[in-house]
């Protein structure tokens, strides 16, 4: 529905925004490695703390981080909330919830190696994230 700009927004979901970032630069994706286990390195980890500073210099705080499943990617939104970007209302209540569909590579074809030197399959991808989110914390 489209709104004319004299029609007032609703309070709750005036000033919302939505912020999407990469995860921070990772071990290299080589054949004999775990691809869903790929940690960053230190170059992402720097990157990140720049990401955080600006996010904090523009006072942008999260009510809600989502991230994939992957290691990286859960290291990454990890470090924006360690960093204090949680909004500081909900500051206590503010984790990282992780959502599978946010995945870039869901495919046999493209890299779900599984740490034995060959893929682990779309199955294996599948029991792993499974597992992560009946593990995850509820919100």
């Amino acid at each position: 529905m489209l709104r004319s700009p004299t029609q007032q927004i609703p309070s709750r979901v005036r000033g919302r925004r939505i912020y999407v970032a990469r995860h921070g630069t990772k071990q290299p994706n080589t054949g004999p490695e775990d691809n869903f286990e790929l940690p960053l390195i230190p170059e992402g980890f720097e990157a990140l703390r720049e990401l955080c500073a600006f996010l904090s210099a523009q006072d942008i705080f999260f009510g809600e981080v989502l991230c994939s499943p992957y290691l990286r990617c859960r290291q990454t939104a990890e470090v924006i909330l360690a960093a204090g970007l949680g909004s500081s209302a909900e500051a206590a209540t503010v984790a990282v919830r992780i959502e599978p569909g946010l995945s870039e590579v869901l495919s046999e074809a493209h890299g779900l190696r599984d740490g034995s030197g060959g893929s682990g399959g779309l199955n294996r991808l599948v029991e792993r994230v499974e597992h992560m989110v009946a593990e995850a914390p509820v919100l």
